[in-house]
């Protein structure tokens, strides 16, 4: 079974308005175990998918859940009823774990790749803007694939002085902690100017040099989530971060049902988090 990573950021509709949920003060983790502890009904491509959380033999701290939708199955009738054909609706899901905590790995989503449900990333691209759009939250969420930093540079190394335009989207950061300048400078305006979102483009037609250590911090945050990639080459070779989504491998046992895919799937990309 493969599974798609991706990161979840949330970004505070208004930095300084504390919201209560419950009687308390809504924090990341508060918020999402709310936003995701309930069903969700949302669109996508035109055909209404559902979000429904897992709550029974859920052993674990993080958030299980499964993503579905129905789709029509042709079967025939019985023998007796003169194998007719007729059709019917059946539900199929993908499974998702969520870890609302904040850690340097956390508020990370995974989801089971299905490709008859559809296209993971897409569909909770489409959950995520559902929120966004059709309930007013305290948080908007970007749902930003987490790609492998080295994909970028092994474009890089192929194109060394070829690469002409570099483009970052830079969220505000949320669960990653003050690492360095650019965290700091980020957060920074996200609480003076309100700025949910930077972009930044770097741009030389004889070729730029990415070898240093300010791209190397703003590849290494972008691609842990916080953000998207785009770079083009004099020739029109091109890097997307968006295309380059980190998929992992389980082997699960034959014929696993839902909560041991789960629990399995936990212990490789959650690093065992089950408490």
């Amino acid at each position: 079974m493969r599974y798609d990573l991706i990161r979840l950021v949330l970004i505070a509709r208004d930095p300084d308005l504390l919201t209560v949920i419950d009687g308390d003060i809504a924090t990341r983790e508060t918020w999402l175990r709310r936003l995701f502890g309930a069903e969700i009904t949302f669109a996508h491509y035109g055909n209404d998918f559902h979000y429904v959380p897992e709550t029974e033999g859920v052993d674990t701290h993080l958030i299980l859940g499964r993503v579905g939708r129905a789709r029509p199955v042709a079967e025939n009738q019985p023998p007796e009823e003169g194998l007719r054909e007729i059709e019917r609706e059946s539900w199929i899901a993908a499974g998702v774990i969520i870890d609302p905590t904040t850690h340097p790995d956390g508020q990370k989503l995974a989801i089971e790749e299905n490709v008859r449900v559809g296209k993971s990333a897409a569909i909770i691209k489409s959950l995520v803007q559902h929120v966004n759009e059709e309930r007013y939250e305290p948080y908007i969420i970007e749902a930003n694939p987490v790609v492998d930093p080295d994909t970028f540079w092994e474009f890089e190394r192929a194109n060394r002085g070829e690469i002409t335009s570099v483009s970052f989207d830079l969220y505000a950061p949320n669960m990653f902690g003050l690492r360095s300048e650019l965290d700091k400078e980020l957060r920074e305006l996200r609480d003076n100017e309100k700025a949910r979102e930077t972009k930044l483009t770097l741009e030389n037609k004889d070729g730029l040099n990415l070898e240093t250590e300010r791209v190397h911090l703003m590849v290494d945050y972008t691609l842990e989530g916080g953000g998207n990639i785009r770079a083009r080459t004099k020739r029109k070779k091109r890097y997307n971060s968006k295309q380059r989504m980190k998929k992992v491998t389980i082997e699960q046992p034959p014929a696993a049902g839902f909560l041991t895919r789960m629990r399995t799937a936990i212990g490789q990309l959650f690093g065992g988090t089950d408490t």
